[in-house]
């Protein structure tokens, strides 16, 4: 019998190990695939050089984004290398943070990842730009909470080390990407102290090193963003300003980013709303709840089947944004009502409350993009694996996960390296124009809906120019774009 149980422990063993591996290979080579575009040229040729040699200085904040994507920009396969290993380590995290005894949780992580909205992983994960500010620091996050996952029920280690140093680093360093998670990552460090603080009757050294990090990093960010002339980031400065932005904001972005383009994830949080819903006597407003929650899934979905449907034409969005809204305090409710765990309660709430103060900046800012949610939707993945793991306790089959992780990859694959034959199609048949001092005729890509920004630069704009510098394309060569035939 004690032979039969270690040999399971090393067929478990054997098998997280192959699949730690082949995931991490595969990520690698996917993100190896990734093309330049938009801001990449910029920072990969002599303007990024010249903003490294003033240290950014009046441009933003941003120095570890901004020191990344000057590296990643330059290698090609330092770009593959770095991005698949953050996006694995990502994944890694989120299972670990719920529990790291599960591989069940491993394998739903990297399905979640795989299959993050189009219009957040085109710009949080596959653009070299986007990636190094907002997937790096979502990594680093992730580690702080994988640090302090226990804190519920355990004491830290109380004593100065080289932990506690490390954690100051930490600390500064995650709050060198965005302007927002800077903002979050400040109120996290404090929270976490007091919330030590109260539960344990002690001042935790390592968690006060890192609020002293977070404080040092929220200093260094916007000491330069308030002298930044970038444009970057703009705030309204009167009350009428500041409302029609509002609105704006939300009904114009982070209504569908936040929430309603998240199809997978909002039907899992159904799915497991129902199943603890079966589990307790439930009173009229959960159940008026349910419903709403369920007829707001039912829509997105038929709506993301039939994306052309407006169901009150130039309304449609509005109408959307505040049904989203009800969404979510309907489903917070449900969630917070229906779990009788108290630990998971504590963590669900805390999600929650991540989610709402990092996007609350966004509602005064502009611009914003879909980039700017990437980090919410990992917390949001962080509460399907709490949930799964609070709903089936044992460890399920695998086999079906395993057929939909083959099946993203093959989808995210198909496409990327479609993208990376055309391009390099496209760099030789420039190569040979320019030997020939030829018009640069440029074909668009077949998936640039899968690419974000100037993917294919627009003739006689800011694009052309850098596109010409980062491809050492000499400047009186005029570049054009061949529109590709529609099929009748």
């Amino acid at each position: 019998m004690l032979y039969n149980q270690l040999g399971d422990i090393m067929n478990n063993n054997t098998k997280k190990t192959l699949y730690y591996i082949f995931a991490l290979l595969l990520l690698i080579i996917l993100s190896f695939l990734f093309i330049y575009t938009g801001d990449d040229w910029a920072w990969g040729s002599k303007i990024g050089l010249s903003r490294l040699h003033t240290f950014f200085q009046n441009y933003n904040g941003r120095y570890l984004g901004n020191l990344t994507v000057l590296l990643l920009t330059r290698s090609n396969l330092l770009k593959g290398i770095v991005i698949g290993s953050t996006l694995f380590g990502i994944i890694l995290l989120l299972s670990k943070i719920t529990n790291n005894k599960r591989f069940d949780l491993l394998l739903i992580s990297t399905i979640l990842i795989l299959n993050t909205p189009k219009l957040i992983f085109r710009e949080a994960i596959s653009w070299t730009s986007g990636f190094s500010n907002y997937a790096t620091s979502t990594f680093l996050m992730l580690i702080y909470l994988f640090i302090i996952k226990n804190i519920q029920t355990k004491k830290l280690n109380n004593k100065i080390n080289i932990k506690t140093f490390l954690l100051i680093i930490l600390g500064i360093s995650t709050s060198l990407f965005i302007e927002n998670f800077t903002i979050y990552n400040l109120v996290l460090s404090f929270f976490i102290l007091v919330y030590y603080k109260i539960k344990h009757k002690e001042l935790n050294k390592n968690l006060l090193s890192y609020n002293i990090g977070s404080i040092i990093g929220f200093i260094i960010m916007f000491s330069n963003l308030s002298t930044s002339t970038s444009g970057n980031r703009e705030i309204s400065n009167s009350l009428t300003s500041l409302i029609l932005r509002i609105c704006n904001n939300y009904f114009g972005i982070i209504y569908e980013e936040l929430i309603y383009h998240n199809t997978i994830i909002n039907t899992l949080l159904l799915i497991f709303i129902y199943i603890l819903f079966k589990k307790i006597n439930t009173n009229k407003l959960q159940k008026i709840s349910l419903i709403i929650s369920t007829s707001y899934v039912i829509y997105s979905i038929i709506n993301l089947l039939y994306p052309r449907w407006n169901i009150l034409l130039s309304y449609t969005p509005h109408f959307e944004g505040i049904y989203t809204a009800i969404y979510i305090l309907t489903t917070s409710y449900l969630l917070i009502s229906l779990i009788k765990n108290k630990l998971l309660k504590e963590r669900i709430i805390f999600y929650i409350s991540s989610i709402i103060i990092l996007t609350s900046p966004l509602l005064l800012v502009s611009p914003i993009g879909s980039r700017l949610f990437f980090i919410t939707y990992v917390i949001f993945i962080l509460i399907i694996l709490e949930l799964y793991n609070y709903i089936f306790k044992v460890e399920q089959k695998n086999t079906y996960l395993y057929i939909i992780i083959i099946i993203s990859f093959l989808h995210l694959f198909s496409i990327n390296i479609t993208t990376y034959i055309e391009n390099n199609i496209r760099l030789e048949k420039i190569e040979n124009d320019i030997k020939n001092n030829n018009i640069i005729e440029l074909e668009r890509f077949t998936y640039e809906d899968y690419i974000h920004g100037e993917a294919t630069p627009t003739p006689n704009t800011l694009w052309e120019e850098r596109y010409k510098l980062f491809y050492q394309i000499p400047n009186d060569i005029p570049i054009t774009i061949k529109e590709k035939e529609l099929d009748n």
